[in-house]
């Protein structure tokens, strides 16, 4: 299985539907999420139209900022939408055709700029974590840094969150796959 997850500001324009056909073509993930769309109703229902999936689900854009997709195709995989929230979306995910096959909740992560709104998004996470015991992905822009080495930047990253962002982590006992490709994009 292939999930692909990438942060594109402003999913309405050419450039995009270009770039992601060419990757969904070569890659052929089995779900694709769009961060930062930076669109929401009537234009993110027209614009993900002639994506090649067909299932979409949204958490609008707030104004210019923000906004999750995610795509799959229903002869691909079995995916439910638990619940949408402005800087989520939680999934359950079942994959059949893995031997033995696997249930896992994947969830969708914008996290939005503004500290004190991100706060509230890790509070949900660390609740989440202590109460569920099914395995879980994030695919995720967490608007926040683990360290220094992840900044590139002449002002240094705020040091309260990026402290509060390690306790998440900790926490929630979850790991960072790291990245593939180039470190700064």
């Amino acid at each position: 299985m292939k999930i692909l997850v990438w942060n594109w500001r402003g999913a309405d324009n050419a450039n995009f539907y270009k770039n992601f056909s060419d990757i969904i073509r070569n890659h052929r993930p089995s779900i694709a999420v769009i961060l930062e769309t930076c669109i929401s109703g009537d234009r993110a229902d027209a614009a993900s139209l002639n994506l090649g999936f067909d299932n979409v689900c949204y958490s609008n854009a707030n104004g210019f900022s923000g906004g999750i997709w995610e795509l799959w195709n229903s002869w691909d995989i079995s995916l439910d939408i638990l619940f949408v929230t402005d800087q989520t979306i939680h999934a359950f995910v079942q994959v059949s055709d893995s031997i033995p096959s696997s249930n896992w909740i994947f969830i969708a992560i914008y996290a939005s700029p503004v500290l004190n709104t991100r706060l509230h998004l890790w509070e949900n996470l660390s609740f989440f974590a202590s109460s569920d015991a099914m395995p879980w992905f994030l695919a995720r822009n967490f608007n926040d840094v683990l360290g220094n080495y992840e900044n590139l930047s002449y002002s240094p990253p705020n040091q309260n969150g990026m402290s509060m962002f390690n306790n998440l982590l900790n926490n929630c006992n979850l790991l960072d796959l790291s990245i593939n490709g180039p470190r700064f994009t």
